[in-house]
């Protein structure tokens, strides 16, 4: 069997879930012995930056290189006076500082045979070095394609649907394979860009919660929780959500967890207020306080327009709490009779009508263990398998 070297290229501006779905694909990798590389574009310019860099500090050293510019070379970037001249040197500056780092990976990848690179964020920096890197075989990741889906609601315009397809088919053209986490990704390539390149599936590795207690609460209150991102594609519809609560008689309260920033708190509170409904912000919660949080609620909410996978109701499932998320695909391809579904995500009524059923709704043995399915091991195992087909490589399993 030959010896393989896999080397992610990614961003810390990436979104915590695909930060944390590569990571963990990283991670596989290595538990089956293989060399594994990441290439890391670290800027501030998102919000999720700060907690996306101190998950990948825990696990830095498993790794056999990992190359990142220096936060402290980006992070000033915001002083910079205009928005036109500070996007420019954003995108260029982790590049400039990465290259010459690069030829650290000569040495990683001279003990391998074969070298797989995998794109796992297509922004500029991590795009052009995947371009440039001489391996074997490439493969781009494709999480989602939400700017098509946004734009029906008029939260995406026209020219940023334009920019993000120019940087995806960016990111496809010197690639051999696509990896998505679903199938309806994977369609949506095909109908909207006309791809062809065969795909092999890759969702995120989802682990069981382990050793989780809840913590003591309130009974008088009807609580329920959320984990995740505030952007567009989550703050309306949990906007709507809030509002059906309100219509549900006695106290309510919703616990909000995620790295948000104070407006789109504030855009939160505001709703919540009017609705009647009690509100406590918990930002950048450590996973294993999170997880006590989802198992002390009477139930977890997924609001959404728009998801490529959706993390964090799995975990809520496994943690034995029912699942109240928005009905549409890939959710429902995903949960399919393990969730209670908001068929309207921007209905208030909607969202009454699910939280009301998803009281009374009984997680089975196949629905509490649907995150099984999605272990590391069983993720890599079929990732390798579908690879060495596409790209005849029998020795790759």
């Amino acid at each position: 069997m030959g010896k393989y070297a896999f080397v992610f290229f990614l961003s810390t501006d990436s979104s915590a879930g695909q930060f944390v779905h590569m990571l963990e694909v990283a991670k596989g990798l290595k538990e089956r012995d293989f060399i594994v590389a990441l290439v890391v574009s670290n800027s501030c310019h998102s919000y999720a930056s700060r907690l996306n860099l101190s998950r990948l500090k825990k696990l830095e050293d498993i790794f056999d290189e990992v190359i990142m510019n220096e936060p402290k070379h980006v992070c000033p970037l915001n002083k910079i006076p205009t928005k036109s001249i500070r996007r420019i040197v954003i995108s260029t500056l982790p590049l400039i500082l990465l290259l010459p780092k690069m030829k650290k990976l000569k040495n990683v990848i001279n003990k391998a045979d074969r070298v797989v690179s995998i794109l796992g964020m297509y922004y500029f920096t991590p795009r052009n070095l995947f371009k440039r890197f001489k391996d074997n075989y490439k493969i781009a990741m494709v999480y989602d394609l939400i700017p098509y889906e946004l734009k029906e609601y008029g939260l995406m315009s026209d020219d940023q649907v334009r920019s993000f397809t120019r940087s995806l088919l960016k990111s496809l053209a010197p690639s051999h394979v696509v990896a998505t986490s679903t199938e309806y990704t994977y369609q949506q390539l095909r109908e909207i860009l006309k791809v062809k390149k065969p795909r092999v599936p890759l969702p995120p590795p989802v682990e069981r919660p382990k050793g989780i207690k809840p913590l003591n609460r309130d009974d008088e209150y009807l609580t329920l929780s959320y984990l995740g991102s505030l952007e567009p594609k989550r703050l309306y519809p949990l906007l709507a959500m809030l509002k059906g609560l309100g219509q549900i008689s006695g106290e309510k309260k919703l616990i909000l967890m995620g790295c948000y920033k104070q407006s789109e708190i504030e855009k939160v509170m505001n709703t919540s207020k009017k609705a009647n409904v009690e509100m406590e912000v918990i930002r950048c919660p450590s996973d294993e306080y999170a997880f006590s949080i989802i198992a002390s609620s009477d139930l977890f909410v997924f609001p959404t327009l728009s998801e490529g996978f959706g993390i964090p109701p799995m975990q809520a499932l496994a943690l034995n709490k029912p699942v109240v998320t928005s009905g549409i695909r890939p959710l429902t391809d995903i949960y399919g009779k393990c969730a209670v579904y908001a068929d309207e995500p921007l209905n208030p009524s909607s969202w009454r009508e699910a939280i009301l059923k998803g009281l009374n709704f009984e997680l089975n043995d196949e629905c509490k263990n649907l995150v099984d399915k999605y272990s590391r091991e069983y993720v890599i195992e079929n990732f390798l398998h579908s690879l060495s087909q596409h790209l005849n490589l029998r020795d790759l399993t």
